[in-house]
């Protein structure tokens, strides 16, 4: 299958949840994630129906700042954080210290599908992709059960998670 085609079609899953299934799901993804989430630590804001990971507890972390058509830094956000609409209408920092890619322990990627090799697929922008190939830290994405397809189309330049976690479940690589 199609990288758009399989993208269509998780979304379409996704979409078909309620706001109230979401809560519930994105509750479940945080309990599972949090014991995880250790150093220095790179989160995103939600996105349309992504998993809402906004209600972690933690006091400071890096969020995504679109730097142009290609890439993208991570900014630390803390409580009182000026914020602006950036790219896609997503709520960015506009202060704090930018965090490099060798500062990260863990960064947890949003998905748009999945597959049980941990491969990912995203909105298509490969921002993530080309992030991620810089990066050394734990890699992993949350996404609803839902999301999970037979196979994700992969190409050379996709990056593979070391962890998925669902509201039902952890997948890892067999080394962590």
């Amino acid at each position: 299958m199609m990288k758009e085609t399989v993208r269509k079609l998780a979304l379409a899953r996704r979409n078909a949840l309620t706001q109230k299934e979401i809560a519930c799901k994105s509750k479940a993804i945080v309990q599972r994630l949090e014991p995880y989430l250790k150093g220095t630590i790179a989160l995103y804001r939600s996105y349309g129906n992504e998993v809402c990971i906004d209600d972690v507890h933690l006091k400071s972390y890096g969020l995504p700042v679109v730097l142009h058509d290609t890439s993208m830094c991570f900014r630390m956000w803390y409580k009182g954080c000026k914020m602006k609409k950036g790219a896609y209408g997503i709520q960015e920092p506009i202060e704090g210290k930018v965090l490099l890619a060798d500062e990260l322990d863990v960064i947890v990627v949003p998905i748009v599908a999945f597959d049980e090799h941990l491969y990912r697929l995203g909105h298509g922008k490969g921002y993530y992709d080309r992030y991620l190939k810089q990066c050394r830290a734990l890699k992993i994405g949350v996404a609803y059960d839902c999301q999970q397809v037979e196979k994700v189309p992969i190409e050379p330049h996709d990056v593979c998670l070391d962890m998925i976690i669902t509201e039902t479940c952890i997948r890892k690589k067999d080394h962590l």
